[in-house]
């Protein structure tokens, strides 16, 4: 399918320096995805086969922020004179995980395709070819053939959380993916495809060894850029993820409370949290939290 997409002045800057040197330049991740679903986007990574080192001497204000990873930071200015700062990748394909979270061994690749098969979920591994971009003016609208070998279009249409390949490589690879999918569903309103859910049931040791703040960042983008959170929580509570980040709200489920109250003690903290402002999220999802420990055993929950 064609997509056309407003491509801010800052990023096509990088674009046109990249492909006037001779180098392929795709837009990838989040900002297209957004497009498909019709959401306007507001960040925008790029992906070249241009090497680390090439991106630093082509942009000398910029910052090297995993040269192992081939993740350079653009320090770009747009005609306001603002600075903004654009992510641009070197493809490559990655292997040897052994901490479930990051990769042994990196090899820097020349085709977009395996660049695309390393990532986590297939409507994040769509791209889109920048080769065409003006090089001389500005595209205000800029629309070209979406490059979507993984059908993340296909799964966005069905309103699925698919993992790019083999589900269960994907989630043995690195441990917060599991957290993510859940967030994905949450935040989109998907829900998680099957093979994929299972295959994350399946890698708890793995999602088990990933920071606790890594995991808390995820955990605070579900509240706070969902709809409804307790779409992510019900998911992470179903698939194991909830046990390793907060034992303490599973111990809720099945809490009975006084026949006035329409839910048990889980999911009133979840649609209490769903019904809260951003800025009370987290208090409103941990209001009750102490109550199994503090059940008399007949609706009362002294000191809770």
């Amino acid at each position: 399918m064609k997509v056309k997409i407003q491509i801010p002045e800052y990023v096509q800057k990088i674009a046109r320096i990249l492909v006037k040197e001779g180098f392929e330049c795709y837009l990838v991740g989040g900002a297209l995805r957004d497009v498909v679903i019709g959401k306007k986007p507001h960040d925008y990574d790029l992906a070249t086969n241009a090497l680390p080192d090439e991106m630093l001497n082509l942009f000398p204000k910029s910052v090297s922020t995993g040269a192992k990873f081939g993740t350079v930071v653009a320090l770009v200015q747009d005609t306001y004179g603002e600075t903004h700062e654009v992510q641009v990748t070197t493809y490559r394909s990655e292997s040897g995980y052994v901490d479930g979270r990051w990769p042994s061994n990196v090899k820097f690749v020349q085709e977009i395709d395996k660049d695309l098969g390393r990532r986590d979920f297939t409507f994040n591994a769509m791209a889109l070819d920048l080769s065409q971009i003006d090089l001389e003016g500005e595209d205000e609208d800029f629309e070209a053939e979406l490059h979507d070998p993984f059908n993340g279009v296909g799964d966005i249409e069905k309103k699925l959380v698919r993992a790019v390949g083999t589900p269960l490589e994907r989630f043995k690879e690195d441990g917060l993916r599991a957290f993510k999918a859940c967030r994905m569903a949450s935040q989109l309103g998907f829900d998680i495809e099957e093979e994929t859910f299972n295959a994350i049931k399946e890698c708890i040791p793995v999602a088990s060894l990933v920071s606790m703040e890594r995991v808390r960042d995820e955990f605070m983008k579900m509240l706070l850029n969902s709809s409804q959170p307790s779409i992510g929580i019900e998911l992470m509570r179903k698939c194991g993820l909830l046990n390793i980040f907060m034992p303490e709200l599973l111990e809720t489920y099945g809490v009975e409370q006084k026949m006035y109250h329409a839910h048990d003690v889980y999911w009133h903290s979840l649609k209490t949290c769903d019904a809260a402002h951003d800025s009370v999220k987290l208090a409103a999802l941990l209001h009750d939290i102490a109550k199994p420990r503090t059940d008399m055993g007949n609706g009362h929950f002294y000191g809770h």
